[in-house]
């Protein structure tokens, strides 16, 4: 059982509330995006994924480790050796001066 959650991120500023699936399609990886979703679609026909950050207010910058907590509630038996989740964090930046 994989989990993949797609998190992105807005002018620089990771924000991580609950499972995100906002992205910033002008990132050049649509197509990697697009199957993440896909693969996470497929999980949530099978159960519920939640997740609670310990600093759901922070400012996420590169290094800066992530901590909390994942729930997750499987709608029928599962044969599982693990859970993975992957954390998919990308940024474009503009400026003009």
């Amino acid at each position: 059982l994989v989990i993949l959650i797609v998190v992105s991120c807005v002018i620089g500023v990771i924000f991580v509330v609950g499972l995100i699936i906002y992205c910033v399609w002008k990132c050049g990886k649509k197509k990697e995006i697009a199957e993440r979703i896909r693969d996470l679609d497929k999980v949530k026909k099978k159960a519920e994924i939640s997740i609670q950050l310990d600093s759901p207010n922070t400012l996420f910058v590169p290094g800066v480790e992530v901590t909390g907590s994942m729930t997750l509630i499987v709608n029928e038996p599962v044969i599982a050796k693990s859970v993975t989740i992957s954390i998919l964090g990308m940024a474009e930046t503009h400026f003009t001066v």
